[in-house]
C-alpha cells in the first residue's frame, strides 16, 4: 500500500468511528436531489462535518463573541422578524439570534450531527423561538417571503454553486427584509487566492472556494438584493495544530508543509492569511467580511 493510499485509509477509519460514535453508519445521510455538484460533494460536505460537529461546536473562533456582535449589528433586528439561518451548524448564530428576542429563528443544515448538536445547544438555553431542520441549502424547503432576515455564516466557500443558494436566499425573503453575509474572503492577487483554497481544501475536503468580498457582492446582487456592501471586517485567529484536530484532514502532513513552505517563502509560496512561526506553533488568522442586503419591496 502505498503512503497516500495509507492515509487515505486512516482518514477514512477516523470518519466512520466519528460517524458510529454519534450513532449513524458511514454513509447514512439524506438523499438529496442532485444538483450542482452533485452527490460526490454532498456525501464529501456530510461526512466531514459530521466528523467535524464537536471540535466546531466548541472552537473558539467560533464562538468569538465580537466576531457575532457584528453579525448581530449588521442584521439590525427587530423583534417582529422571522430569521432564517442558512447552513446553521451547530446552532451558534441561531441561538444568538434566538437571544436577541426576535419572533422565531430557523436553522437549517445538511449534516445531521451539526442539527443534533444545534438542537441539544439551544434546549440547554431553553431558547424556545428557535427550530432547525435537517436540508440542503440549494433547495430551500420554504415558502417565498417566508423570512424577513435571512443569515448565513461562514458556509458559502463550501458551496459548489453559491449563485444557486443566494437565489433560494432571496426567494425565501420577504419584500423589504435583509440579508446577512459573512464568510471568509481572499485578497485580489488571484495567485495567492489559488494558494489558500488549495491548502483549504486539502485540510478540508469539503471547502470549494473562498472569494473576494467583490465577487460576493456581486453574486448578492445578481441573486437580486440591493444595497449591497461590507459593512464590517476581521480575522479568525487560528493554530494550525489545532485546526487541523478538529478538521478531519485527509493529509495532515501534506497541509502542514503547505503552511511551512509559505512562510519560508512568502512571495513563491504565501498563504494571504498571515502565516506565521510563534515558537513551535504555526499561526494564521482567516480574513471575514460581514456583507448586507436588501430584499427589494
Amino acid at each position: 500500500m502505498t503512503a497516500a493510499r495509507r492515509r487515505r485509509y486512516r482518514w477514512a477509519s477516523r470518519r466512520r468511528r466519528s460517524l458510529r460514535l454519534l450513532g449513524r453508519q458511514p454513509y447514512d445521510f439524506p438523499q438529496f436531489a442532485v444538483t450542482t455538484g452533485g452527490m460526490d460533494h454532498r456525501r464529501t460536505t456530510v461526512e466531514q462535518f459530521t466528523a467535524q460537529a464537536p471540535g466546531f461546536s466548541a472552537a473558539a473562533s467560533s464562538n468569538q463573541l465580537a466576531a457575532m456582535r457584528m453579525l448581530i449589528d449588521a442584521a439590525k433586528m427587530r423583534a417582529a422578524d422571522r430569521v432564517l439561518d442558512v447552513a446553521c451548524g451547530p446552532g451558534i448564530v441561531a441561538a444568538a439570534f434566538a437571544r436577541e428576542g426576535v419572533t422565531s429563528v430557523t436553522g437549517i443544515d445538511l449534516t445531521p450531527a451539526m442539527i443534533a448538536l444545534a438542537k441539544q445547544r439551544c434546549a440547554e438555553e431553553d431558547l424556545r423561538n428557535v427550530s432547525f431542520d435537517v436540508g440542503d441549502v440549494e433547495q430551500l424547503p420554504y415558502a417565498d417571503g417566508a423570512f424577513t432576515l435571512v443569515v448565513c455564516r461562514y458556509a458559502l466557500h463550501h458551496m459548489p454553486d453559491p449563485q444557486r443558494v443566494l437565489a433560494e436566499m432571496r426567494r425565501v425573503c420577504a419584500p423589504g427584509g435583509r440579508v446577512v453575509i459573512a464568510d471568509v474572503v481572499v485578497g485580489a492577487d488571484p495567485a495567492v487566492a489559488e494558494r489558500f483554497n488549495a491548502a483549504d481544501r486539502a485540510r478540508d475536503p469539503s471547502h470549494v472556494r473562498a472569494m473576494t468580498a467583490q465577487e460576493l457582492i456581486e453574486l448578492m446582487a445578481a441573486a437580486g438584493f440591493t444595497g449591497c456592501a461590507r459593512v464590517a471586517s476581521y480575522r479568525l485567529a487560528q493554530e494550525l495544530e489545532q485546526i487541523l484536530r478538529r478538521s478531519a484532514s485527509p493529509n495532515p502532513a501534506g497541509v502542514r508543509m503547505r503552511f511551512e513552505r509559505a512562510i519560508d517563502d512568502q512571495a513563491t509560496h504565501g498563504l494571504g492569511l498571515g502565516e506565521r512561526r510563534d515558537g513551535t506553533t504555526v499561526r494564521f488568522e482567516f480574513p471575514v467580511n460581514v456583507l448586507a442586503g436588501q430584499c427589494p419591496g
